[in-house]
Formats: C-alpha cells, structure tokens, sequence
C-alpha cells in the first residue's frame, strides 16, 4: 500500500484528477483514471508515494485519506490537522517535501543494504510472470492481459525522474542497475 493510486479505480473527471495531483506540487502532465492505462501512472505512483508517507508520519490510517476518496483528506487537510493537535505550523508543501526526505531515506537504506533497479526481491521491477503470462483472474477488465514491459520500463524511467533518481551503471555487467539520488 505504498503508493498504489487506488483512486485510479473510480474513473475521475480529468479535472478532479488535476485538482490532487496538482496539490501541493503543481504537476501539468498526462494523467488517466483508467487503472490499466500506463499514461501518468509515474507520476501518480510517486503523489501517492509521498501521500502514505505523510500519513505514516501524522500517524493516520491511509483508509482516510484519498486512498479511498478524491474528497477524503489530504495535503490540503494535514496543516489543519497538526495545528490543532500540536500547535506547529507547517504548509502542504512543507509536508510534502518531509515525506519526500522521509521516502528518500528509505532508499538510501536499501541501496545501502543492496538494493538494484532489476532485483525481483527488492528492486523496482517485477517478476517475469507478469509481463509473460496472462492474468488468469481478478477484475474482468485485466483477466487475459499481460502488462507490457517495455511500457512498464519506462514508467519506471520516469518515476525514477520524479523522485529524482538517475541510473548508475554496474561495473560488472555493463547494466543500468542502481538508483542513486541527485539531490
């Protein structure tokens, strides 16, 4: 539950879409409501990403926040929220880019402890069976599909962007395997 964009599922007006996903970081790129779309999925993955790390720092449940709602609480809500349980103030931004720092931290970690791009157990990819064989159940809409891993590759590309990350090469293979910060 890291940062699926559930809200994906409900079929949003563009618009409604535009309105959380441009808050507190504006974001003018594609988007699509369509869950099995790949168009802006990068961007929406890593909103989402920096959302459920606001929330596990404010301690509240993802269950009421736009993970299940677009009018649920979110970036827009938390200031209010800490200020009147705490008296500190902070902006939507400012917890925003705290979750970022947060979410940046954890990679770290897991590059420390050997994390690459390309491993199944703890790198950002996914095993082969997805891109291999087709769903044989779930939601009617995705039962005989494969997702494509060219596309998928390049989500990955650019959600490498967002996060600002960039490939290293591995000295052994010749690989892009390893994501490291330019921040």
């Amino acid at each position: 539950m890291r940062s699926r964009p559930a809200i994906d599922l409900y079929h949003l007006p563009e618009p409604v879409m535009r309105k959380i996903y441009g808050s507190p970081v504006p974001y003018d790129g594609p988007l699509s409501s369509e869950h099995t779309e790949y168009i802006g999925k990068p961007w929406q993955v890593f909103w989402h990403e920096n959302c459920y790390m606001a929330v596990d720092c404010l301690g509240i449940c993802k269950y009421h926040t736009t993970f299940l709602g677009a009018t649920l609480p979110n970036f827009e809500d938390w200031p209010k929220v800490l200020y009147y349980n705490t008296g500190l103030e902070f902006s939507p931004k400012e917890i925003w880019q705290i979750a970022r720092r947060c979410n940046m931290i954890e990679r770290l970690f897991n590059l420390r402890e050997g994390l690459t791009r390309d491993d199944l157990r703890r790198g950002d990819t996914l095993n082969h069976r997805y891109f291999d064989e087709p769903t044989r159940r779930g939601a009617p809409d995705v039962v005989g599909r494969v997702i494509d891993r060219e596309k998928f590759q390049k989500m990955v590309d650019e959600f490498y962007e967002f996060k600002g990350l960039d490939k290293e090469r591995d000295p052994e293979t010749g690989d892009d395997q390893r994501a490291w910060s330019r921040e």
